[in-house]
């Protein structure tokens, strides 16, 4: 099985892997990937570097938006030896889904407690 076809399993039908070469341009292992993630932009590319480089796992990681026509991503995923650039990947989606969520949540506690402790408008009221 392809890792296109496990990407396509995990539901993630915007994204394409293709594995680097080498020098004797034969593809090297799955721990050099270059991802094509379409539809996307700078929002979730430096989201996912930034994730990805905190890894110990990551030797190297950068991406670049090929032309600010296209509306895609190639984020480059050099894992060190006996892990796997994908696993990497998927492992950071879900840390930034989890980043996210908690971002959500603490923003939306944060706005109930403001409301519920402002005073009415004083403004708005007729004299």
């Amino acid at each position: 099985m392809s890792g296109a076809d496990l990407l396509q399993e995990e539901k993630l039908p915007k994204i394409q892997e293709t594995p680097c070469t080498d020098e004797s341009g034969e593809h090297s292992s799955l721990q050099n990937v270059t991802f094509t993630i379409n539809e996307e932009d700078h929002t979730l590319g430096n989201v996912l570097r930034f994730i990805l480089a905190k890894y110990p796992e990551t030797d190297f990681v950068g991406y670049t938006i090929p032309h600010p026509t296209q509306h895609r991503i190639l984020l480059r995923i050099q894992a060190k030896r006996g892990y796997v650039a994908r696993d990497l990947l998927l492992r950071a989606l879900k840390d930034a889904r989890l980043i996210f969520h908690n971002m959500k949540t603490t923003f939306g506690d944060a706005y109930s407690r403001h409301s519920e402790n402002q005073e009415p408008n004083k403004e708005s009221e007729v004299s």
